[in-house]
Formats: structure tokens, C-alpha cells, sequence
């Protein structure tokens, strides 16, 4: 944790002057600043808590305070929440200290297994898949009207709906007995 009581206008002048050019370039560029201001409000900080991180970061480039140190004051004095932590720290690192991200480690190798023999894996994005083959598609025939042999060609058509309700079509060959009213 930092001690703000023992830093003092007097120390910070004195650090400074020892530090070398680049650091200094570093942390009297604007890039430093603008870089900061862009992390911090990618995790919506307000304007204070932006100053106080560019503080933060100017005491760590002066070597007065560790990286360490300045998570716990981000968690502590600027009450950032603790997911944003890590991630707002590691930009920082890699943008204005200009360290890469630390990269996956690879898993030990197993010296006393035989290794699996498997399909062989392509990766498709670096080559497009051959396209699919084409299907010829035969034109949509309509099916052909099915044959009425000829007796029932000549019968009478017939058609049952509920009781009152009035016909629509009138079929061929119909006789409408409420029409007749009995008489043939």
C-alpha cells in the first residue's frame, strides 16, 4: 500500500531527475495521459477517479509505488469494481509500458503417453471448402388428372351439408325439392 505521507514534492522532483530519458518521455508525453483517459473510460470511470488513476500511474513510473501497490488503490481509494481491476491494470501495462500481454503457457508435454492418432484437423479458415457439387433439379411436372371411367362420369353429383344452410353452386343433374314444393 502506498504511503502518501512519505511522498512529497521534494522526493517526486528527486525521482524524477534519476529517472532515465525514456521514462521521463513516458511520463511527461500526452499519449500517457490520453492512453489512461481511453482505458479508463472504456470501464466508465468519472473524471476524478481518471485523475487519481493518472496520479496512480505517474507514481509507478516514478518507481514509488508497484503495480501492486496500485491495485489495491484502485480497489480501495478510487472503489473500482474488483472485475475491472485486472484488466484496466494489464492495458495499462501494455500500452504505456509497452509490455506484451502474457501469453498462454502451453500445456507440459505428457512424455509418458503415446499420443492419440486421430482425424486429421483442417483449419477452414485459412482454406475455403471445395464448393458442393451441383444437382440438376428436373422441372415440376403437374400430376396428370386422374381418369372417371364413364359410369360414374353419368351419375347424379350429391352433395351433403348441414341442414340449413343454403347451396353455394347448384351441381348439374340436382333436383331441389323446396323448389318443386312436391310437384315432379
Amino acid at each position: 500500500m502506498i504511503s502518501f505521507k512519505e511522498i512529497t514534492e521534494q522526493k517526486i522532483s528527486e525521482t524524477y531527475n534519476g529517472l532515465s530519458q525514456d521514462l521521463k518521455d513516458v511520463l511527461s508525453s500526452t499519449d500517457t495521459s490520453v492512453v489512461i483517459e481511453t482505458i479508463a473510460a472504456k470501464y466508465q470511470l468519472d473524471k476524478e477517479k481518471i485523475e487519481m488513476l493518472i496520479q496512480l500511474v505517474g507514481l509507478v513510473i516514478l518507481g514509488l509505488a508497484t503495480f501492486e501497490d496500485m491495485k489495491i488503490e484502485m480497489k480501495e481509494v478510487l472503489e473500482i469494481k474488483p472485475q475491472f481491476i485486472p484488466p484496466i491494470a494489464d492495458e495499462i501495462h501494455q500500452k504505456i509500458f509497452k509490455v506484451p500481454a502474457a501469453a498462454p503457457v502451453a500445456p507440459p508435454v505428457d512424455k509418458y503417453r503415446e499420443p492419440t492418432i486421430g482425424p486429421e484437423v483442417i483449419d477452414l479458415r485459412k482454406t475455403p471448402p471445395p464448393p458442393p457439387p451441383l444437382i440438376e433439379a428436373e422441372p415440376h411436372k403437374a400430376p396428370a388428372p386422374i381418369p372417371v371411367p364413364e359410369s360414374l362420369s353419368k351419375m347424379p353429383q350429391v352433395i351433403l351439408r348441414p341442414s340449413g344452410l343454403p347451396p353455394t353452386d347448384l351441381p348439374r343433374d340436382i333436383l331441389d325439392l323446396r323448389k318443386d314444393k312436391g310437384e315432379f
